[in-house]
C-alpha cells in the first residue's frame, strides 16, 4: 500500500515544498478594495487624509471619490470597505462603511 501511494503523490524536497506553499499561500490572500468618500474636503486635502488614515488605521485607500460619484462608482466597480471621516449614509448590503473620527492626528491645512 505504501509504494501505491508514493507512485501516486509525488515526493518534494523541503525547499520545493516551500517555494509551493508561498505560491499557494500567495494566491489565496486577496486584498481588500478600500476606497475613501468625501463631501465637504478639498480635494488637495484628501491625498493628506488618506495618509495619516494609512498611518494611523493600516487601511490602505485604493480610490477616494467624492459622494456623488458613489453610487455610480458602486454599480460597475468592486468595493469592500467604504472609509469616511464625514459621517457620509452609505447604505449598500455587501459593503462595510468605516466612519473615522475627524479631524484626522498630525492633519496640517495647506
Amino acid at each position: 500500500m505504501t509504494k501505491k501511494i508514493r507512485e501516486i503523490i509525488p515526493s518534494f524536497t523541503v525547499f520545493e515544498g516551500i517555494f509551493l506553499w508561498f505560491i499557494l499561500s500567495k494566491k489565496e490572500i486577496s486584498e481588500d478594495i478600500n476606497i475613501f468618500v468625501f463631501k465637504n474636503i478639498d480635494r488637495n486635502i484628501v491625498s493628506i487624509i488618506i495618509n495619516e488614515i494609512y498611518k494611523k488605521h493600516s487601511i490602505k485607500i485604493t480610490k477616494f471619490l467624492n459622494s456623488k460619484e458613489i453610487n455610480e462608482y458602486l454599480k460597475n466597480n468592486r468595493v469592500d470597505n467604504i472609509v469616511t471621516v464625514e459621517n457620509i449614509k452609505i447604505y449598500h448590503k455587501n459593503v462595510t462603511v468605516k466612519n473615522l473620527y475627524f479631524p484626522v492626528t498630525n492633519y496640517k491645512k495647506l
